[in-house]
């Protein structure tokens, strides 16, 4: 992901995803929508 590249946070949501390629997600941290909720509330602002 580009954003990641430029140092923002991100997480990819795979309840929905549609992988074309089947490239893996493994180097982004991802999961489910009870995932998400636990990587945000995990995220803290500096």
């Amino acid at each position: 992901m580009v954003a990641q590249k430029v140092g923002m946070n991100v997480f990819l949501l795979t309840d929905c995803l549609i992988n074309k390629k089947g490239e893996s997600v493994d180097k982004y941290p991802h999961g489910n929508f009870d995932d998400l909720m636990k990587y945000i509330n995990s995220v803290k602002l500096k």
